[in-house]
């Protein structure tokens, strides 16, 4: 049961990352649509950073510090 819990953790945090990695990609799009070069760079940079961090977070060897964060995001909301 509790190998089932973690992994649904891990499978809602790279959810979450991959999310924020698309958000910050289509933000990308529109600034360099709008000729902003260095803040279009900013965002595909943060988009390839989160989508990476997705990855990490199903990964085992990232399984402590991914429910870690998942508990910080928790309390948090």
């Amino acid at each position: 049961m509790e190998q089932h819990n973690n992994n649904d953790m891990k499978k809602e945090l790279a959810q979450y990352r991959m999310e924020t990695a698309k958000d910050d990609l289509r933000a990308a799009k529109i600034l360099l649509d709008a000729g902003e070069y260095k803040a279009a760079n900013n965002r595909a940079y943060y988009a390839i950073f989160h989508a990476i961090n997705a990855v990490h977070a199903t990964a085992e060897c990232f399984g402590k510090l991914v429910e870690k964060y998942i508990l910080e995001y928790k309390n948090e909301s």
